[in-house]
């Protein structure tokens, strides 16, 4: 009977043909390829950080919505491979290395002219981002189950802010190296606020020259006001003139700056906000210009990323997710002893 029992049991002790659970699969968690996949995210990552830094530099000498748009793709993109690098790398000394290169490649471009504001940025972008992703790490390896999503979550928050300080860090920097705003820069701003001017002048063009600018408020305000009855229809053209005489001495009162014939608003308006920068700088309070300057950007640049946040976790995931289906990626089940505390 013991020999006939053994045969009917197979190796695990279970009797033959009785229903039995599925094993899983029990990694070795000594297995780390971490070096591997250190130098692949390397070449990838670093070739990103080189077109970030190109697309950036880009940007600044020619700020265009285009140029922008080219920013926000290559920045989506290096942010989606730096959430792969959370999956693909174990070793924190690998990451901190990695994450110090890709950082110095980043400002590669930017080495002339060099200031104190890059290596501000550069080191709390390596902070935000190492420290990120040992939380992040921390969370997707001490969980009962692989959840990538919170986890790749708390890194690319991490990693947005990092970005943020990096690039606020350099705006800050150029400002300073080139003594104020220039009026590329000026000029784009100026183009972002655009929709909201036209509402009060239809069809604006800051390259249009004031006294055009100020005729076209001028007359959509009477064309409004005629329409809903608070003024009267057929007013002669005197009105318009004299309006816009009105605004133009009201305009020189309040600025301070006499308006140039064929001086148009972009240019008038850009004369204005430096000369009030200087003045604030000749009262020793460049440091709120640089204040206000770092806060604005730094909120700016992360909001946008922020929106971006999203579509990358999902890239993310579906790359996840096709990296599992090639076997390139598995889940299984570390089966180890662990200490504990007992309180009796």
């Amino acid at each position: 009977m013991p020999l006939l029992n053994s045969l009917l049991r197979d190796k695990g002790g279970a009797p033959v043909g009785a229903f039995q659970p599925e094993r899983p699969q029990v990694i070795d968690t000594e297995s780390d390829h971490s070096l591997k996949y250190f130098f692949i995210f390397l070449f990838l990552g670093g070739g990103c950080a080189i077109w970030t830094s190109y697309q950036v530099l880009a940007f600044n000498l020619d700020p265009t919505s285009v140029r922008l748009l080219n920013v926000g793709v290559v920045l989506m993109i290096f942010l989606a491979l730096s959430a792969l690098q959370l999956v693909m790398i174990a070793s924190s000394q690998l990451n901190l290395l990695l994450i110090m290169l890709e950082t110095a490649t980043v400002l590669s471009l930017f080495y002339i002219p060099f200031s104190g504001w890059f290596l501000i940025g550069g080191a709390l972008c390596v902070a935000f981002w190492f420290f990120s992703f040992r939380h992040a790490r921390n969370l997707l390896t001490d969980g009962m189950q692989i959840r990538l999503w919170p986890s790749a979550s708390i890194l690319l928050s991490g990693m947005i802010t990092g970005l943020a300080f990096l690039l606020a860090s350099l705006y800050v920097g150029l400002y300073q190296q080139a003594g104020g705003i220039t009026l590329e820069s000026y000029k784009f701003i100026v183009s972002g606020a655009s929709p909201g001017l036209e509402y009060v002048v239809p069809n604006f063009n800051p390259d249009t020259n004031v006294d055009a600018l100020l005729t076209g408020a001028v007359s959509n305000y009477i064309k409004k006001a005629t329409d809903s009855g608070k003024l009267p229809a057929g007013l002669p053209d005197s009105v318009v003139r004299d309006s816009v005489s009105g605004l133009k001495e009201k305009l020189v009162g309040l600025t301070g700056l006499s308006i140039d014939p064929g001086e148009s608003f972009i240019d008038y308006s850009f004369r204005y906000v430096t000369t009030g920068l200087k003045e604030l700088q000749n009262k020793g309070l460049g440091w709120l210009v640089i204040g206000s300057i770092l806060v604005v950007i730094f909120f700016s640049i992360k909001g946008v990323l922020f929106l971006l946040k999203w579509p990358v976790l999902i890239c993310v995931l579906l790359i996840y997710q096709l990296l599992k289906s090639i076997n390139v990626v598995s889940v299984g089940v570390e089966m180890r002893q662990k200490e504990v505390i007992i309180v009796k």
